[in-house]
């Protein structure tokens, strides 16, 4: 009778046994699958992240790119506007040096230029602006035509630009020398 009480008693350990286990595996089972789920998630987010990283990255990129490409547009507009102006201020310091360096003959005429430009300058602001009907007419009460007024303007700046290219050639010859020899040169 004992013995048939120890093989009962083994059998329902074993039923509880197994019944156990059979629970823990269920619970391992299902701890696995929360596991293997979570990691799925996981893995799509990382996914997500490496994509929208990587986008970012690429605009990145292309903003550093446009950034060089300003930069170097930059310095190449900086280095027109400095020539531009280096050119500007060429002929207005060629025709105050050059007289300097030439006889007073020049300086008479370099003097008329310098006064001929400025008065341009008072013209041309002048020509921006509306006329009123008295300033169309000349010193007799004639009005003045358009065209004379242009005519007459184009004839000063010809005039001024050949008397800066006079004195360019001028500034070419050598003084002092007989007329021989600035001939030959």
């Amino acid at each position: 009778t004992l013995q048939k009480q120890l093989a009962e008693c083994d059998k329902l350990l074993k039923k509880k046994n197994l019944s156990m286990s059979k629970r823990e595996g269920a619970d391992e089972n299902a701890i696995t699958e929360e596991i293997r789920l979570k990691l799925e998630e996981l893995q799509e987010s990382i996914e997500v992240k490496t994509r929208e990283a990587n986008e970012n990255l690429e605009k990145y990129c292309s903003l550093i790119v446009k950034y060089d490409k300003l930069k170097e547009a930059n310095e190449m507009l900086k280095t027109q506007v400095s020539l531009l102006s280096a050119q500007l201020k060429q002929p207005t310091s060629r025709a105050v040096s050059a007289p300097l360096l030439n006889s007073d003959n020049s300086v008479t005429v370099s003097n008329q230029s310098i006064k001929q430009m400025g008065s341009d300058k008072d013209t041309t602001k002048l020509s921006s602006k509306r006329q009123r009907c008295e300033d169309n007419r000349k010193d007799n009460g004639e009005p003045k035509s358009p065209v004379l007024e242009t005519s007459s303007k184009k004839k000063r700046k010809d005039d001024i630009c050949q008397n800066l290219l006079d004195q360019k050639n001028t500034d070419d010859e050598p003084d002092g020398l007989p007329e021989v020899v600035k001939k030959g040169i």
